[in-house]
């Protein structure tokens, strides 16, 4: 399943970079990247930065991801 999404994204990218490239008529660089993760498991509420603050840990839950 996670390849196909992979090779579907993939697909809609070069699908864009072609409909610029007709489009514009110039040439198209293609570059792509598809991030992972979306959300870290945290243990704490708050996480300690290198300069010494403390500040909320980030949690971001999708509502695309099943």
């Amino acid at each position: 399943m996670v390849q196909e999404n992979i090779a579907n994204k993939i697909g809609l990218i070069l699908s864009f970079s072609l409909i610029l490239i007709w489009g514009a008529r110039l040439p198209v660089v293609r570059i792509g990247r598809i991030a992972g993760q979306f959300a870290k498991p945290r243990s704490s509420r708050t996480e300690r930065l290198p300069d010494g603050r403390e500040v909320l840990s980030f949690r971001y839950v999708s509502q695309a991801v099943p």
